[in-house]
């Protein structure tokens, strides 16, 4: 039963354990119920039995003290009687036998009723009898003499009590036979009284049992239901036997509550059935639930790949196997390129999809045994185990590219998107799992850098670069909150005229001065600014010194490069009119520079700020024309006021055939759409004398001036008119 009881126990821990069985095993839950039955059977028998036998002695001891005590009283009835003055005397004197009987039966009823009375001689023979007790007669007397004669030896072998009692059997009947002896005139009588023990048990009521009195020529067997008692008689001879229907109440009870209690166990039948069932219910629902909160926790619910939390135990799975003695592995990181183009283009559902065949596609480039994550937005990660060579990994990156390369088909349109990889490799088992996912990251920005389309191994190097941009990122957080002090300026290149005859405007550029590293080069602080959002604070940090600046010369214009960021706040706009009112700077005054890729996003936000800042009346320039994809719809759209010739072309003039044609081209594109161009990055007098031949108006680069301090703006004008003045003065001359 205890093992039993075990059993369950597991089975209801089983049930609670996530990992447990899909049905709870009956087995042990029916053999606990049939223990608990059978255990109560058992008690209830014990009990039953227990209970029995308490009876069964009370029974008897009953039987023992009421015979004794009836027998008794028996016994003093007749002494009683005897010892009544005059009665020997009515017996002897009595002319009429029938008056005399009467008489007696008369008092002797008043004592003790059914008993019998009668006068024997000295031989046994009955002289006078109760002539209402008919069976009296009919006594065989050679049964009755000898017991009566029996009795008179008795008395008269002990003269002193003149007294004799004993049990005797009369026709199968069991009597209580008192005798006493008295002499008068010398002739010897005997009074004797003969109670039947049938009579003494006559009142049943007294008794919770069914009384038979059996004489002692047939021992009576002794059986379940009754109880037999030994009658003897002086000499310990059986005279028979008194038996009773056994009161079992042990016995009763079992019979009475026995459909109760089979009713309670079929009860508790059905009651463990239903329990089990309901137990395999719950079971089932609680392993369901747990296989789909296990999958919601670690699969992603929009393409049913490994999230970012199963990803990492796969890692660390890849890990052990590596140090039992596998192959080591990769983990490949995946970012698509152009994907918020789709999004915003095509919308969110669109998205979604491409979110969705991009898994597919990557699972089909899989083998089974590797994990294929997404990791969140259009990042996925990929675990090659037993990568053995290089030259495995970048078979599967080529094979991940080449999936993502091909068409995907949006809501009937075909949409082109690439993918970068970054691949970290671990080679025994031993690298920080966050410190892998850290580098697989930095070799997919250095493919994003690449160009994109790519798939780039982690290198040393590219840490130490990483450490650098982050060194850089953390002194130029500090520099922007102090800047005259960390060493940030504004400096001022000039854009002149092709004949070189005046100023046109200036261009305010960033400079950082670090007071431990030197010069910084903007090629390094500034590509780190956009990517930590620091470049808002560092272009309004430039707009307020440019504008300090730009209302000390108001016959100039100022250009200020303006950040791609900067374009997508709805405040932006706001923000630079409250500045030029605040510095009392006219707007058609300022160029707000931006680049061609601003205009390739194509956003509506971007679209709005452009026209409101048109509108208060600032000039919109496009820097490093001819490197974008810009269209001729972008530029009309977006009223553009002046292009920037970059100074790529510019530098390749003399040097390749065709860098002229790509600055004619925009030359002419810009006087047929009345746009204003100006070529940088001028640095000798051939490419300004070709930029002149071609017809550009304005030039810009150190040929003419390096960038300039503040102070220094005043001597440069200064120097432009003496330089005017003088040619005026050769021509009249």
């Amino acid at each position: 039963m205890f093992n039993s009881v075990q059993k369950i126990n597991a089975s209801i821990q089983a049930l609670l354990n996530p990992n447990a069985e899909k049905e709870i095993p009956i087995k042990p839950l029916l053999i606990l119920v049939a223990a608990a039955i059978t255990f109560i059977f058992i008690v209830l028998f014990l009990v039953s039995h227990k209970s029995d036998q308490i009876a069964q002695r009370q029974q008897t001891v009953l039987f023992e003290n009421f015979l004794t005590s009836h027998i008794d009283a028996t016994q003093e009835t007749i002494d009683h009687l005897i010892s009544l003055p005059g009665t020997m005397e009515a017996l002897h004197d009595s002319l009429s036998p029938k008056e005399l009987n009467s008489k007696i039966t008369i008092r002797l009823a008043d004592r003790l009723s059914t008993t019998d009375v009668f006068v024997t001689d000295g031989k046994g023979n009955v002289l006078l009898g109760d002539s209402s007790y008919t069976s009296i007669y009919p006594l065989d007397l050679k049964v009755l003499k000898p017991k009566i004669k029996s009795l008179i030896e008795q008395i008269e072998f002990s003269q002193s009590q003149n007294f004799s009692s004993d049990r005797i059997i009369l026709n199968d009947l069991i009597y209580q036979v008192s005798l006493r002896r008295t002499q008068n005139n010398n002739q010897v009588r005997y009074l004797t009284v003969a109670t039947p023990l049938a009579n003494i048990f006559e009142n049943r009521q007294r008794l919770p049992m069914k009384i038979t009195i059996t004489n002692g020529a047939t021992s009576p067997k002794q059986s379940t239901h009754l109880f037999v008692l030994n009658i003897q008689d002086s000499t310990e001879e059986t005279l028979g036997w008194i038996s009773w229907q056994r009161n079992l109440p042990g016995h009763v009870a079992i019979l009475h509550y026995l459909p109760i209690i089979l009713s309670i166990a079929l009860i508790m039948c059905c009651a463990a059935f239903f329990l089990w069932r309901q137990a395999n219910n719950l079971s089932r629902n609680i392993i369901r639930s747990h296989e789909e909160a296990s999958k919601r926790a670690l699969h992603d619910p929009l393409t049913g790949l490994a999230n970012r939390t199963l990803l990492k135990q796969q890692i660390e799975a890849a890990k052990s196997q590596v140090k039992r003695g596998k192959d080591g592995f990769a983990l490949h990181l995946i970012d698509l390129d152009k994907f918020k183009v789709v999004n915003d283009s095509l919308g969110h559902p669109a998205g979604d999809e491409l979110i969705r065949q991009a898994a597919t596609r990557l699972k089909e480039a899989c083998r089974a045994s590797d994990t294929v994550a997404r990791i969140g937005g259009d990042e996925f990660a990929v675990i090659q185990i037993e990568a053995q060579t290089t030259s495995t990994i970048s078979r599967l990156a080529r094979r991940i590219n080449e999936q993502m390369s091909r068409a995907f088909s949006l809501n009937g349109n075909e949409v082109f998107v690439s993918a970068s990889v970054g691949i970290a490799v671990d080679t025994n088992g031993h690298s920080n799992q966050e410190e892998l996912m850290r580098r697989a990251d930095i070799a997919l920005y250095r493919a994003k850098e690449a160009g994109r389309n790519q798939y780039c191994f982690f290198e040393e190097e590219m840490d130490e670069e990483l450490k650098r941009k982050h060194a850089i990122e953390r002194d130029l957080r500090q520099a922007l909150q102090k800047p005259a002090e960390n060493g940030l300026r504004v400096v001022y290149q000039p854009q002149v005229s092709a004949n070189g005859r005046h100023v046109r405007g200036m261009e305010a550029l960033i400079r950082w001065s670090h007071p431990e590293r030197g010069n910084v080069s903007p090629a390094d602080f500034i590509p780190v600014a956009e990517e930590t959002n620091l470049v808002v604070a560092l272009d309004e940090f430039v707009m307020t010194e440019a504008f300090k600046t730009a209302v000390k010369w108001p016959e100039i214009t100022m250009a200020v490069n303006v950040s791609a960021k900067e374009l997508h706040l709805e405040n932006y706009p706001s923000k630079v009119i409250a500045l030029a009112n605040d510095y009392h700077v006219r707007p058609d005054q300022i160029e707000l520079e931006i680049t061609e890729s601003v205009l390739l996003e194509d956003s509506p936000q971007i679209a709005r700020t452009l026209k409101v800042l048109k509108a208060a009346g600032f000039k919109i320039a496009l820097d490093d024309f001819g490197t974008g994809y810009s269209s001729l719809s972008y530029l009309r759209r977006h009223q553009v006021d002046k292009l920037k010739i970059d100074q790529s072309f510019v530098a390749s003039i003399g040097v390749r055939d065709d860098a002229s044609a790509v600055v004619q081209a925009i030359l002419s594109l810009g006087e047929s759409l009345g746009l204003s161009v100006t070529a940088e990055g001028v640095e000798t007098p051939a490419q300004r004398d070709s930029l002149r031949a071609q017809g550009c108006a304005y030039l810009q680069g150190y040929l003419f001036s390096r960038p300039l301090e503040k102070d220094d703006i005043a001597s440069l004008l200064h120097k432009f008119k003496e330089r005017n003045a003088q040619q005026r003065l050769k021509k009249i001359s």
